[in-house]
């Protein structure tokens, strides 16, 4: 989620919904936290207490009418928590479906998740969100071409630690941001294969992508056995591997400077698509996974490179996430030696691990199963545990040994970890691999009959042939291994697609088939293509209102936009993709308010929103409201009291109601909001602009009153 879909979704989000409250029962914070054990780092980071529901979003949210189809809204609410996660034991969604989740500040946002993320297992599991309220939402459009949408709630984690803190989080003081120098020096490209999991619903471990040596991008991560073991009995059993099938991956979860604040949301990439289980062996405190999802190149992650090889390592490194903290390195500037660790519930295998004594950092719960890389960068084992806190720095660290791993127990191939990194037992080492992506390097985002533009793949390992492909709406000019340079094929307009098709070259390597995509538009727009942002519902008279056209790849200079709005509005100003209409009569029925587009390549199909008759002002409500001044320069004030048309018991009750005030201006974005159950709000407004705006009084029904204010 990049920076500017967090500050667009704000924006979006400009339309009242109903939402239903469901709140968890009271947590005592402290009191969990001082049950933890954290002087043993035997075992994953906890920090949440998991809440078992069951809760239909269908059924049980407030439904919600929109353009074309309907919104279902829950809010989850569990007072004094950290933060939120979910667990959906029953999730499958229709096409044309989404589910977005987010804070309650906006600052977060899960989502859109779609009928892509459908599985088999019908499971979906979130990553954290800040604060102790979220919103769950359900769009199902009108006309559901297959199995309608299910969304069961199963499980709620209030997070009784604070894992989104600023600078050194929550990890102890001495650990050392992986972006420091000089100890972080030379190491972010492999930083960039390193992951936060989330695991068991409720707790974290490391890990890392780790590249294999048939060089076919298979995401398989490296962690612990014990971060499968929950129950640390020493064997894993069907619903610890099932459970980790149902992992959530955080990568380049780090801060931006040395000692820096907590990363903004939009600067770590998270793949909640589950895995699944590989293999795991007791003995070396390894564990493998496969990401069900490959991780997309233009975030720049990296397979990380390994060796078997226990000679000739003159210095070692571990980057991890202590406490669930952002990246931290440890270094320790001599030669691991081997050892047996005591710690275990059940005896490992003898000499099986690395013994390292740090000269800089720690590690700490939720470091384990994190990679330590030799003086090469390559993984040479996983965190099983160890003695290293700020107290007592060198206490020894240990790690399972790769070497060892390779081979495993030898009797199952869900045992050792060789068997699913090559067809060749005799390779010992692999070099990292940077996941690859193709990008539009010439020409422009919208390709006609008479233009053309070239996409490039960048990455490509060297023993790799390329060959492209493209949908029937484009033509490929030329290719050749890096690039390809395609046109609008004059039929079947909408988004088109290239494909870069990788394959190996190299005859001793396994056969890889990989497939990279790139986008762009392939002659006019759909009218699925184009969103039309603005108010779409009952108008107000005499009221301007702002609507904007979006498209794929922005507006250009070149595109035009003829707009159609319901007879008697008029056009107050109009400028790129843009316009300001006044509602000088009232729309006796419903209309549209649409538009299409020329992108240079032809005409748009059309898109609309509708509006309606309505008024401003009306006494169905259960209270009036005075506001007052308009114009106002410096402090609107809003009153409620009781209607003359509600009850006698209601008029005279002197009971406070809650009620929500909302400013917006001609666009519909939101400049201001307040709530209040004291029947009266002040809304500051002398930083606001000068000009027109819309207020919405929301009341305890979810009623909407409009009123247009002025401010001087």
């Amino acid at each position: 989620m990049s920076q500017d879909q967090i500050n667009n979704f704000r924006k979006s989000k400009t339309e009242i919904l109903k939402s239903r409250i469901f709140s968890l029962p009271p947590v005592d914070n402290n009191l969990l936290v001082s049950q933890d054990d954290l002087e043993n780092k035997v075992g994953p980071y906890k920090f949440g207490k998991s809440f078992p529901v069951s809760i239909d979003i269908k059924k049980q949210g407030a439904r919600n009418i929109v353009e074309n189809g309907t919104v279902y809204s829950l809010e989850v609410e569990s007072k004094d928590a950290y933060s939120l996660n979910f667990v959906f034991n029953m999730f499958h969604l229709s096409s044309g479906s989404e589910v977005i989740i987010y804070n309650s500040d906006k600052s977060m946002l899960i989502g859109p998740i779609t009928s892509k993320n459908n599985n088999d297992k019908e499971r979906f599991r979130t990553d954290l969100l800040k604060g102790d309220r979220a919103t769950i939402e359900l769009f199902e459009p009108n006309r559901v071409q297959s199995k309608p949408s299910i969304l069961i709630l199963d499980e709620i984690v209030h997070g009784y630690r604070n894992t989104f803190r600023s600078g050194y989080g929550d990890s102890e003081s001495c650990n050392i941001d992986v972006v420091c120098s000089p100890e972080g020096d030379g190491w972010l490209d492999e930083s960039n294969s390193v992951v936060l999991i989330l695991l068991n619903n409720n707790e974290l471990c490391t890990g890392a992508l780790i590249n294999n040596a048939c060089q076919d991008y298979t995401p398989n991560v490296l962690s612990a056995f014990h971060c499968i073991d929950l129950n640390g009995n020493g064997t894993l059993e069907a619903g610890e591997i099932d459970n980790a099938e149902d992992w959530v991956f955080r990568f380049k979860y780090r801060s931006p400077s040395c000692g820096g604040a907590e990363p903004p949301s939009y600067t770590w990439i998270t793949y909640q698509g589950g895995s699944t289980f590989r293999s795991a062996w007791s003995q070396s405190d390894f564990s493998l996974v496969e990401m069900n999802e490959m991780p997309d190149g233009k975030d720049v992650i990296q397979l990380a490179g390994w060796s078997r090889s226990t000679t000739s390592i003159n210095n070692t490194a571990g980057i991890h996430h202590p406490n669930g903290d952002v990246m931290k390195i440890s270094i320790d500037d001599h030669s691991p030696t081997f050892t047996t660790p005591t710690y275990f519930g059940y005896q490992v295998g003898t000499n099986h691990f690395w013994r390292v004594s740090w000269d800089d950092g720690i590690t700490a719960r939720g470091s384990s199963g994190s990679p330590l890389f030799n003086n090469d960068g390559r993984i040479i084992g996983q965190l099983a545990g160890g003695g290293s806190f700020c107290a007592t720095p060198q206490s020894p660290d240990q790690y399972g040994r790769f070497d060892e791993s390779w081979d495993g127990s030898g009797q199952a191939i869900d045992e050792e970890l060789g068997a699913w990194l090559t067809n060749d037992p005799n390779v010992q080492t692999t070099n990292a691999l940077v996941i690859p992506h193709v990008r539009r390097v010439i020409g422009p985002y919208v390709v006609t009959t008479n233009n053309s533009a070239t996409f490039e793949i960048f990455n490509v390992f060297p023993t790799h042939n390329v060959t492209w492909t493209s949908t029937s709406n484009l033509t490929i000019i030329s290719q050749d291994n890096t690039s390809v340079t395609v046109k609008y094929s004059g039929s079947n307009y909408g988004e088109g697609t290239v494909t870069a098709n990788v394959q190996n070259n190299d005859p001793n390597l396994c056969p890889v088939i990989a497939t990279f995509d790139g986008s762009l538009q392939a002659g006019p727009f759909t009218s699925s293509q184009i969103e039309i942002s603005g108010f779409s519902g009952t108008t107000c008279y005499n009221t301007s209102y702002g609507y904007s056209a979006y498209v794929p790849g922005g507006h250009q200079s070149n595109f035009t936009y003829s707009w159609d709005y319901p007879q008697g509005w008029t056009v107050e100003a109009q400028y790129d993709n843009h316009i300001i209409l006044n509602s000088e009569n009232y729309v006796y029925s419903a209309e549209p308010i649409g538009v299409i587009i020329n992108n240079g390549a032809g005409n748009s199909d059309w898109a609309n929103i509708w509006v309606y008759n309505g008024y401003c002002s009306g006494s169905s409500y259960s209270y009036t409201y005075n506001t007052y001044p308009n114009p106002v320069s410096d402090e609107l004030t809003v009153t409620q009291e009781p209607s003359g048309e509600t009850s006698p018991t209601l008029a005279n009750s002197e009971e406070e109601v809650m009620f929500n005030v909302k400013l917006f201006d001609i666009f519909q974005q939101p400049v201001a909001e307040k709530e209040s159950c004291d029947n009266e709000v002040k809304i500051d407004t002398h930083n606001l602009k000068k000009g027109l705006y819309i207020m919405h009084i929301i009341d305890e029904n979810g009623n909407v009153l409009k009123e247009k204010v002025i401010v001087e």
